[in-house]
This record gives C-alpha cells, sequence and structure tokens, in this order.
C-alpha cells in the first residue's frame, strides 16, 4: 500500500492530474484543493466537492475573497445543473460523470 501524500507531492511537479488522484484517494482536502487551484483543474476539483459533501471544504473554496471562486462554481454549476437537465431530457441515455 502506498502513502496518497507522499505520491502526490512526488506527482505534483511531474503530473498535476497523478496528484489529484492520489490526493483524492487519500483524502488530502488541503493538498488536492492547493493543487487543483495552482493548475487550473477547476472541473476535478469540483468532482471531489462534490463527492466528499464536507461543508467545511465548501466553506473554504467558497470564500469571497478568493481569485479561483468564480471558476469553482462555474464548474459546479455545469457539473451539476448540466447533468440535471440532461438526464430530465436525455432519460439517461447520457451518464454525467465526466
Amino acid at each position: 500500500m502506498y502513502e496518497p501524500l507522499v505520491v502526490g507531492k512526488f506527482c505534483e511537479a511531474r503530473d498535476p492530474y497523478l496528484a489529484y488522484i492520489a490526493y483524492a484517494k487519500g483524502f488530502c482536502d488541503e493538498e488536492l484543493i492547493s493543487i487543483t487551484n495552482e493548475n487550473s483543474m477547476f472541473k476535478q476539483q469540483a468532482r471531489y466537492l462534490v463527492k466528499r459533501r464536507v461543508p467545511e471544504l465548501w466553506a473554504q473554496v467558497l470564500v469571497p475573497d478568493s481569485m479561483y471562486r468564480r471558476q469553482l462554481v462555474d464548474q459546479v454549476s455545469l457539473r451539476t445543473f448540466g447533468c440535471l437537465y440532461e438526464a430530465k431530457y436525455l432519460a439517461g441515455s447520457r451518464n454525467c460523470r465526466s
């Protein structure tokens, strides 16, 4: 078994997406938020936050003076409302996980 925090730190400079995966698997919230913000990975951050459902994480990323807030809100809106809209009209023929 590997330590997600160690693997994530190793991957950060090499491949931020692999770091994101390691941090997500290990629930390394602070590191995941940092790497996704620094690399404009707001789609992945939105996916993680929606799955985790931790109010404290939402409060942390949605602070009013955050320079990343707008991008994150846009991605959350696209992911959740877009999937709800499409599911209603396509009756489940599209997978809204991407």
